[in-house]
């Protein structure tokens, strides 16, 4: 462009037309250059306004997820410390029940043995019972009644 101008120069204004093309063309270029500048800008303003939009939205996301994060932190700790009382109280029930199976055992030891000499007792009461029997069964003949007359003197 440069080439022309001076070329028109150098003609001395001979071709006035050649010179109204090259203002004329000159002119369609600044135009375009200030159409693809304000374009730029334009652009430009748009990209900053978007970033801007985003940085606010990363920065309400981020405040978000800290919140979100503290209260996950604080289950977790409330979580611990359920698991630290459940652990405690898993051990007192294990305890409990190796305390409640001693004493079934010890029940039921002295159960068997109380069986045992409850039998025992009623084959005794048997045995006594048999022999009182017998006893009754002698006394109660007429020979053994006869001999106690006899002795008795009736």
């Amino acid at each position: 462009m440069l080439v022309l101008l001076e070329y028109s120069i150098i003609s001395n204004y001979q071709n006035n037309f050649i010179q109204f093309q090259l203002v004329k063309i000159f002119n369609e270029l600044r135009v375009q250059f200030v159409d693809s500048l304000n374009q730029e800008t334009l652009d430009e303003s748009q990209a900053e306004t978007k970033y801007t939009e985003r940085i606010a939205q990363l920065e309400k996301e981020f405040a978000e997820s800290s919140r979100s994060v503290l209260i996950k932190n604080s289950e977790l700790a409330a979580n611990e410390q359920k698991l630290g009382e459940t652990i405690v109280y898993v051990g007192q029930r294990k305890d409990d029940k190796e305390t409640l199976e001693a004493q079934l055992q010890a029940e039921n030891d002295n159960y068997a043995a109380e069986t045992d000499l409850f039998i025992r007792t009623i084959s005794e009461y048997n045995k006594e019972i048999e022999i009182s029997k017998q006893a009754y069964g002698l006394l109660t003949q007429q020979s053994f009644e006869s001999y106690v007359k006899s002795k008795v003197g009736i």
